[in-house]
C-alpha cells in the first residue's frame, strides 16, 4: 500500500464526530448554494454582454459547456 504524507479528505471526514459531520455538511451545502448563485449571475452577465459571441460560441450554453471555465 502506498503511504502518503497527507491525509486524504475522506480519512479526515471519517474521523469527524457525528455532530460535527452533520454541522459541516450543512455549512458546506449553504456555501455551495451561494457559489452556484454567483456563477449563474456571472453567466447571466456574460450573456447580457454577449461576450461569448466574439469568442466563437453561438450560445451561452456552448460557451459554458465547451469553454474550459475552470482551469
Amino acid at each position: 500500500m502506498h503511504d502518503t504524507p497527507f491525509p486524504t479528505p475522506w480519512s479526515t471526514v471519517a474521523a469527524l464526530p457525528d455532530y460535527l459531520l452533520l454541522s459541516q455538511t450543512s455549512q458546506l451545502a449553504r456555501h455551495e448554494q451561494a457559489l452556484q448563485v454567483l456563477v449563474l449571475d456571472h453567466l447571466r452577465e456574460i450573456e447580457v454582454r454577449r461576450l461569448h459571441l466574439p469568442r466563437g460560441y453561438g450560445s451561452l450554453y456552448d460557451y459554458a459547456i465547451i469553454e474550459p471555465i475552470c482551469k
